[in-house]
């Protein structure tokens, strides 16, 4: 099965940490089969506060907790294996060139 790319929609209110992020995905049945990952979206920047007006968005020091949260859309096109769960990673980058935090933020 080829898995799209999750698409980044836009900002969200939330709670992340200053950085960059991308997410991925796998399909899976409990107990049963499971799809190889997902390919991984673009790293996306989190500013400090995406609903501030104005034409500039101030970036956040690093570390620090952003008003961010992300919306993602996931298009499932082909599911003949009849996959019903989900399992989705954000990579979490707090600076450019370091090694990131994987974490599992949703497995239903």
């Amino acid at each position: 099965m080829l898995l799209t790319t999750p698409l980044f929609c836009g900002f969200v209110e939330g709670s992340l940490k200053a950085g960059l992020v991308q997410y991925a995905y796998m399909l899976y049945r409990k107990h049963s089969k499971w799809t190889n990952m997902s390919p991984i979206t673009k790293l996306i920047p989190l500013p400090k506060n995406p609903y501030k007006t104005g034409k500039s968005i101030e970036g956040a020091k690093l570390g620090k907790e952003t008003t961010c949260g992300i919306k993602l859309k996931i298009n499932i096109e082909d599911n003949e294996n009849f996959f019903d769960r989900i399992l989705l990673y954000r990579i979490h980058y707090i600076q450019a060139g370091q090694i990131p935090t994987v974490e599992l933020i949703v497995d239903k």
